[in-house]
């Protein structure tokens, strides 16, 4: 099928309509190209506007970032420097904006004042310093992040700021060019122990979880969490559904197994394979993890334990947490070392196997008490990330677990984590994706 390939990350007013970059779609090497089209073109217009008052900016913010600028230039990167960089990049990444002022919890003073351009082009210029400094992804992944919001506002910038995002976009270029050959020079080391038994080779007795409840949104995570339980014999006493189901995939197929692993079926819903297993669903219309509807759905289960696979991108609140002893999250990223969004992406780029974390969420993001930890091979080209992988190494973990549980009589204190350690990231931002997954096609070469 022949198709246009476009880069629509870098259009319209992106401080009010701000990309969120979730499940960002896979179109091979023409993306790239279609990201190097838009940068050219953006930046090939003139700029007439020059003014004084455009390019100033005396906030805190401001000075916060100049002296972040100052140090990095100086290649200053002690801790309190990182700290505030750091602090700096996930109130950009959770917001897309940076607020002129932020109070001791970082939390903007003024949630209105965000609109200097020369604040975003002074940032974009500390990211890509600290990324040419310590090779950091997150620091890549904020600075692609903000060049698509500059790039975008490039026609209301002055012909100072525009000369400098000129500027920053060679740098931009030449960090995701040199990244692109050192995916190709590396291969992926694969020496770690590797998923097992996920798919078991003769028909399971069944066995029903008392207490256990799968909290389940209608995703594929979620159909390969209940078809790879199910597969096992390992049966919820319940299932919590958030949301309506949404349309599948058109043709159905039998689970298959790779490496072990069970394969999900996508085109067989949550509720068929409850159905078809007799396990008890309760239904939630909405998506929300933290809404009342949920709270009174968990509340009534009277739940041990919740399996945890909600929306993407929802925190659990302290509220929610409250509502049972135990709220079991797989995460697809080792950790303390890869907290955050998308990890499983970050992990490939930086030529090292996925992991998959099972953990007791608390309420901070991914520093609850670790269970287990596995490693697995990484996916072959042609293979799903998202919906298909991702989607089964978790369910693949969340079997082992389950049936220590059941062995054991509880759950494993494998260790506890400390908040300061590892590093968080940010979901990712599509060019890095399109780099990770271009690199498996290399790496399955053999």
């Amino acid at each position: 099928m022949n198709y246009t390939v476009s880069y629509d990350y870098a259009s319209g007013d992106l401080l009010e309509n701000r990309n969120t970059y979730f499940y960002t779609k896979f179109h091979g090497k023409a993306f790239l190209t279609a990201w190097h089209i838009q940068r050219e073109q953006a930046l090939a217009e003139k700029q007439a506007i020059d003014t004084a008052a455009s390019n100033l900016d005396s906030s805190p913010t401001m000075h916060m970032i100049e002296v972040l600028h100052k140090k990095l230039s100086e290649h200053h990167t002690g801790h309190q420097t990182i700290q505030t960089l750091n602090r700096l990049v996930q109130r950009f990444e959770v917001s897309k904006r940076l607020h002129s002022r932020y109070n001791f919890n970082w939390r903007p003073v003024d949630a209105t004042d965000y609109k200097n351009w020369a604040r975003y082009v002074r940032f974009a210029e500390v990211l890509n310093l600290a990324y040419a400094i310590t090779l950091s992804l997150p620091y890549l992944n904020a600075l692609l992040k903000i060049m698509d919001t500059l790039t975008a506002a490039y026609g209301q910038l002055s012909e100072s700021l525009s000369s400098r995002v000129q500027t920053l976009a060679v740098s931009e270029r030449g960090h995701v060019d040199e990244l692109c050959l050192k995916l190709k020079r590396q291969p992926i080391e694969e020496n770690a122990a590797i998923g097992q038994g996920g798919l078991t080779l003769a028909e399971p007795v069944p066995m029903k979880l008392n207490g256990v409840v799968l909290l389940a949104a209608q995703t594929a995570r979620s159909q390969a969490y209940i078809q790879a339980l199910v597969a096992n014999g390992l049966y919820p006493e319940k299932v919590i559904l958030l949301g309506e189901t949404p349309s599948l995939e058109q043709q159905s197929s039998a689970n298959t197994s790779w490496h072990g692993v069970l394969l999900p079926n996508l085109a067989e819903s949550i509720s068929q394979t409850c159905d078809r297993a007799n396990i008890e669903i309760s239904r939630c219309s909405s998506v929300d993890v933290n809404s009342e509807e949920c709270a009174s759905c968990i509340s009534d289960a009277e739940p041990s334990v919740i399996i945890y696979s909600g929306v993407g991108g929802q925190i659990v609140s302290e509220h929610t947490l409250a509502l049972a002893p135990k709220f079991l999250h797989m995460h697809s990223g080792w950790l303390p070392q890869y907290r955050g969004s998308t990890t499983l992406y970050y992990a490939l780029l930086k030529k090292e196997q996925s992991g998959v974390t099972a953990l007791f969420l608390d309420r901070m993001i991914d520093t609850g008490p670790v269970v287990a930890q596995k490693h697995y091979p990484i996916p072959p080209f042609s293979m799903d990330v998202d919906r298909v992988y991702d989607a089964a190494i978790r369910a693949d973990l969340l079997v082992e677990v389950l049936r220590n549980y059941i062995g054991a009589g509880e759950f494993p204190a494998l260790f506890d984590q400390h908040p300061d350690e590892g590093d968080t990231y940010y979901v990712i931002h599509p060019i890095l994706k399109h780099l990770a997954i271009l690199s498996l096609k290399k790496d399955n070469a053999s």
